[in-house]
């Protein structure tokens, strides 16, 4: 029997609570596990609740308690439609009961919708429960962020064309957004069937998700000032391998590198020579529509190169609509959001690469740490940017939906424009009427990105400095490192050069 802080808990059993043993699992929605209060009392009974009705009956002497449910929930502002009567022996345990009470952060389900009320018999528990998730699969979570900007335009221009009374407007703008649903639900499925199907055949197809976590602050602390400076960034790319469900993190800072297109490439690049594939396989790539990192052409010239060198028979990448991915690579960075919860601070990048590792128990994340020398330039891998088809269709390049490259063809790109559509040749091997130079070796020879360490901003070193003094001296090394690389310089870049690349395309 657990106690409480001022003694042992109790429930004083009514007399319908105590009619017959199966009725006491019995609820209503007024009267839900919820809804049951603890509080402490003289009494030493063997159950921690207490009945409303037991107390609600009992008159009261002291003129502070004569209508104590609703002078507190008046005082405490709650939400909650089910408030016990305090224990009038004790005020003071009265007073901690309801502050801990108004601390809770769930709201309930109103007491007029109750049982009790309307001279119901409550269902049992399990009834409750299976009618709630199974019927009605009713949740709670917190409002969506990051979401789809075509479906927020749309929907405020439908309220704007309502508002004006404009029914043909209306009456296009609903039909346009249900066209983008549609859209999104069917990307979303062709990767599930994509994945379904590989694991049915066994076929030798891997099938990968990645995209990049929100930038992770260094350090991450709880001192007031560390909410108004300048904090280093920790970059972590997700790649998910959709069939054995192994995600790799590769992880590094922007005082080793930044997070444009080549960056990604090289993570890539790095990731697949590490997995034993040959001229046999075929690779399907599962993506967001961000231009800077996911869509663009140096990311297609590496698919290209990767066919022609025959580590692959073909590479087919497709793209989810903006802000309705739904990608694995989603859920693993929402746990390391939960794990990153439980730690009160962050000192430097080795905490986060440690958090990373932790934060999934079950098949847990694999953490690789990019250095310098792992960063690679693409200038000398070739591709010849076309913007129209062999058919003389123009290539819509952000519009695309996929783009697939096959080793039996090195020097043609094919194009989709929607999930169900056609496949168009784009013809990427030739300058005008001239071959572009090819080698079958050219992604193991080339050259490091970086010559010399990454200089960050000028004031974010100085709001750096000034957040040493909160960082252990075990933990400051990679911040001496910096100020060491930024000695007498003065660099006002912008925060991050990648910014403008980050937005997705329009779907």
């Amino acid at each position: 029997m657990a106690d409480g802080p001022h003694g042992p808990l109790k429930r004083n059993a009514s007399e319908s609570d105590i009619s017959s043993s199966d009725n006491e699992s019995d609820f209503s929605a007024d009267d839900s596990i919820a809804d049951r209060d603890y509080r402490p009392t003289v009494s030493g009974s063997e159950s921690p609740f207490e009945s409303e009705q037991s107390i609600s009956g009992e008159e009261s002497s002291d003129e502070n308690f004569e209508e104590p449910v609703q002078n507190v929930t008046q005082q405490a502002g709650t939400s909650r439609g089910v408030l016990v009567t305090p224990d009038k022996s004790n005020p003071s345990r009265w007073r901690k009961t309801n502050i801990e009470r108004r601390e809770k952060k769930k709201r309930q389900i109103k007491r007029n919708l109750g049982c009790k009320e309307k001279n119901i018999t409550p269902v049992k528990e399990d009834k409750y429960r299976r009618i709630f998730c199974n019927e009605y699969n009713i949740g709670f979570k917190l409002p969506k962020s990051d979401t789809c900007l075509t479906c927020d335009s749309m929907k405020i221009a439908i309220q704007t064309a309502t508002a004006n009374k404009n029914e043909e407007d209306l009456n296009r703008l609903k039909l346009e957004l249900e066209l983008h649903h549609r859209r999104a639900e069917a990307m979303s499925n062709n990767m599930k069937e994509e994945v379904k199907s590989v694991k049915q055949t066994n076929r030798k197809v891997l099938v990968i998700a990645f995209d990049l976590q929100q930038t992770l602050p260094t350090p991450s602390l709880t001192v007031g000032p560390a909410f108004y400076l300048r904090k280093a960034w920790t970059y972590n790319l997700g790649i998910h391998d959709c069939i054995s469900g192994q995600a790799s993190m590769f992880m590094w800072t922007e005082a080793t590198a930044k997070r444009g297109s080549e960056e990604i490439a090289s993570i890539l690049l790095k990731y697949l020579s590490s997995r034993e594939t040959n001229e046999q396989w075929e690779l399907v790539v599962f993506t967001d529509n961000c231009g800077g990192q996911n869509k663009n052409w140096l990311i297609m010239a590496l698919w290209l190169q990767l066919v022609r060198e025959k580590k692959f028979k073909s590479i087919e990448h497709r793209f989810l609509v903006s802000g309705h991915t739904y990608l694995p690579c989603d859920r693993d960075f929402a746990q390391i959001e939960k794990h990153k919860r439980y730690l009160r601070q962050i000192y430097c990048p080795e905490d986060w690469y440690e958090a990373v590792r932790k934060s999934k128990r079950a098949n847990p994340f694999e953490v690789i740490v990019m250095e310098q020398k792992d960063f690679l330039s693409f200038q000398k891998v070739p591709m010849v940017k076309k913007n129209i088809t062999e058919d003389k269709e123009p290539v819509n390049f952000t519009k695309a939906r996929c783009f697939r490259f096959e080793s039996g063809e090195p020097n043609t790109m094919f194009i989709k424009h929607e999930l169900n559509g056609n496949l168009k040749k784009v013809n990427v091997g030739k300058r005008g009427n001239r071959l572009v130079l090819q080698s079958d070796d050219i992604l193991d020879n080339l050259d490091c990105k970086y010559n010399e360490p990454v200089k960050l901003n000028s004031k974010k070193v100085e709001d750096l400095k000034k957040l040493l003094r909160y960082i252990p001296p075990i933990n400051q090394n990679f911040y001496v490192t910096i100020f060491e690389q930024c000695a007498g310089e003065h660099i006002d870049e912008t925060e991050d050069q990648n910014i403008a690349e980050d937005v997705d395309g329009e779907d």
